[in-house]
C-alpha cells in the first residue's frame, strides 16, 4: 500500500491512535492546532498507571453523549431520566447529557465533577453496584 488514504476502501468513521502518554501527547496538540481541527472531535482517554493513551478522531459531533442525546430523543426520554457510567474522558459528554452521570471509582485522576455520583470500581461489580442503587431500587 503506498499510502493510507490509498488503502482505504471507503471512507473512515474513526481514526484512532494509541501508545505511551509522551507519544500521543505531541499527536493531541498538533491535531487540535491543524486545519483539520473543527471538522474532527478528539477525545484522548488517558490510563495513568499503565502509560497507555488512545487518541480517537471522529468527525465533529460524534461523541457519546450527541449519540445517547438522539438515542433518548428518538423514543421520547427525557435527559433527566437517564444514567450513564463512565471512567474516562471518552465518556465526558456522555456524563454531561445524562441527568445521573455516574462515575467508577477507578476513573482515570481528575476526571469527574464533584456532583456526580461515585460507584465501586470495575473490579468490584462498580456498574452492578449503580444500577441496583439507582435503576432496580
Amino acid at each position: 500500500m503506498p499510502d493510507l488514504a490509498g488503502g482505504l476502501g471507503t471512507d473512515p468513521i474513526q481514526i484512532l491512535f494509541g501508545g505511551p502518554l509522551a507519544t500521543i501527547e505531541p499527536a493531541e496538540t498538533l491535531l487540535r492546532a491543524s486545519p483539520v481541527a473543527a471538522a474532527v472531535h478528539l477525545t484522548w482517554t488517558k490510563y495513568l498507571s499503565r502509560n497507555i493513551s488512545l487518541l480517537d478522531v471522529m468527525n465533529a459531533g460524534c461523541t457519546k453523549g450527541a449519540t445517547l442525546a438522539l438515542w433518548a430523543r428518538q423514543r421520547g426520554i427525557d435527559a433527566g431520566e437517564v444514567m450513564a457510567i463512565g471512567d474516562n474522558f471518552n465518556d465526558l459528554e456522555m456524563l454531561q447529557f445524562a441527568g445521573l452521570p455516574v462515575v467508577m471509582s477507578n476513573r482515570t485522576p481528575g476526571f469527574g465533577e464533584e456532583h456526580w455520583t461515585l460507584t465501586l470500581s470495575n473490579d468490584r461489580d462498580g456498574v452492578a453496584a449503580a444500577l441496583l442503587a439507582h435503576v432496580l431500587r
